[in-house]
């Protein structure tokens, strides 16, 4: 491992222990972790994402081992976890592993499934051992997607399933990035709107992740729709879509489009890529 993927490592064990979703549990009034705050979280998660639930639902997951990779707040691995035989949950951040192992002793289901600190580009696991892999939104952030995408295909069983979750190079907020970073640094010039970061890769990065101080994530990293087959080599691609628009709202206003979008014009420039592969 060269030294910049090594720091890439660390930097991304402490951003990450600030959990993915706290800013979406603060919007939504939750600041507990006891079961009925999580319950309500959960139903916000997959009512803002319900394409999410429509791929995982593609999956039949009974009696299978299954890894998820990147755990945020816990939704998916808990959801998870109530429909697998053995659950692993892997993140390279203590935050989140504390999380999912919370939520799974609280649901009694510690005896099978567990979250396990460990790199997902080195996931402590055999050769063909595991039948799904699972990583929602974590791959793009390890500074090395293309090797995270070999390691899940190294896990998985042959006949196996992986389901993934990546940024969209080309999603309209991409697109319209140059005009957007333009127009906040502009409003920041009078004290008007979100505090942007002034490097323009900061910012990139920024407009899908921040944590609650405004501080971009160490590394994100993009992909096209049409790379899907070439990046997950000896799989077999048997569902993939272009989902989600974030908030929506017309820039410096807080008036949101979402709903009004949502379902036809992401298929076209949404800003995830999802993908259930099967390995050959």
């Amino acid at each position: 491992m060269d030294s910049k993927q090594y720091q890439v490592n660390q930097d991304n064990s402490e951003f990450w222990t600030e959990l993915c979703g706290t800013s979406f549990a603060q919007e939504h009034g939750i600041r507990n972790a006891d079961k009925e705050s999580l319950a309500l979280f959960d139903k916000a998660f997959f009512d803002y994402y319900p394409f999410a639930l429509d791929y995982l639902n593609s999956i039949e997951f009974n009696n299978s081992e299954v890894v998820e990779i990147g755990l945020g707040y816990g939704t998916v691995g808990e959801w998870l976890a109530k429909r697998s035989k053995h659950y692993t949950g892997v993140d390279i951040s203590k935050g989140p592993v504390a999380m999912l192992n919370h939520r799974l002793k609280q649901n009694n289901l510690s005896t099978n499934h567990q979250a396990i600190q460990a790199n997902a580009l080195a996931l402590p696991f055999e050769d063909n051992s595991k039948d799904y892999i699972v990583s929602i939104g974590c791959l793009h952030h390890t500074g090395d997607l293309s090797s995270a995408l070999k390691e899940t295909i190294r896990v998985c069983r042959p006949g196996g399933k992986i389901l993934i979750m990546i940024y969209h190079k080309h999603s309209l907020r991409s697109l319209a990035a140059p005009l957007i970073y333009f127009a906040c640094r502009l409003a920041n010039v009078f004290n008007v709107g979100p505090k942007i970061p002034h490097h323009y890769d900061e910012f990139l990065r920024w407009q899908r992740d921040s944590r609650l101080d405004g501080s971009p994530p160490p590394a994100t990293e993009f992909s096209s729709f049409h790379s899907i087959d070439k990046i997950m080599p000896n799989c077999k691609i048997i569902k993939k879509g272009l989902h989600n628009l974030g908030k929506f709202k017309i820039p410096l206003t807080s008036i949101k489009c979402r709903p009004f979008f949502l379902g036809w014009l992401d298929r076209i420039v949404g800003l995830d890529i999802y993908f259930i592969a099967q390995k050959n």
